[in-house]
């Protein structure tokens, strides 16, 4: 795998689908998205399991709240990719990039 697209969430229900859209429709497919829930209460949490249900380069992790700078630290440990890169949940990224 080329790339683990790396993306820590914490109550993201508003934008979460839309930045985890942008991702999936990406031109090149070597990839895999890793995504730090960080103890979310808003209904995130159900957004991304079913994103992971219906998505195999989805791998959700849910956690404690603890921080951005931690979610980042774990997602790095979780990714499988040869590079990363770090999307956060309000961003949305170029189909080619």
């Amino acid at each position: 795998m080329l790339f683990s697209f790396v993306v820590p969430v914490f109550n993201a229900k508003t934008f979460i689908r839309k930045c985890l859209d942008s991702i999936l429709a990406q031109s090149f497919k070597d990839f895999e998205i890793v995504i730090i829930d960080d103890g979310s209460t808003d209904g995130t949490s159900e957004i991304l399991d079913e994103y992971a249900a219906n998505n195999n380069w989805i791998n959700v992790y849910h956690f404690a709240n603890a921080g951005v700078s931690i979610a980042r630290r774990r997602s790095i440990t979780l990714a499988n990719g040869e590079y990363i890169i770090f999307v956060d949940s309000d961003d949305t990224v170029n189909p080619d990039l």
